[in-house]
């Protein structure tokens, strides 16, 4: 089952399934390179906190949980190189058609069909 996590911190609510859970190589690399896990919030925009290197944070994750932000919010945005932005496009498609997946084990009707508008395969 595919749980979501609401962070007291920020009041983001977010599916407990990072870009590093996937097993898609360029987002990994992706991820890695910029130093960030991605994860999509409920309304399924994405969000990004910071990796940890060598500790977790106090709630035993390996990014700074209290720290999410939207990728959209971001200042340097229009810095990021078209390799990064591309990588974010694929972080963001893997991220959906992985939230898709689980639900769709699970029988979650309402969030299934929600996701699969998402990804343009109803409407």
């Amino acid at each position: 089952m595919i749980k979501t996590i609401t962070n007291k911190a920020t009041g983001i609510t977010y599916f407990n399934l990072s870009s590093s859970d996937c097993q898609n190589k360029f987002a990994n690399e992706i991820s890695e390179s910029m130093g960030k896990h991605f994860f999509l919030d409920k309304d399924f925009q994405l969000i990004s906190a910071s990796t940890l290197t060598d500790t977790v944070d106090h709630n035993g994750f390996p990014y700074d949980a209290d720290n999410l932000d939207y990728v959209e919010d971001w200042e340097c945005f229009n810095e990021l190189s078209k390799i990064q932005l591309e990588g974010l496009f694929s972080i963001i498609m893997t991220l959906k058609e992985n939230v898709a997946y689980k639900l769709r084990r699970n029988g979650s009707r309402k969030l299934i069909n929600r996701v699969l508008r998402e990804l343009g395969e109803i409407e």
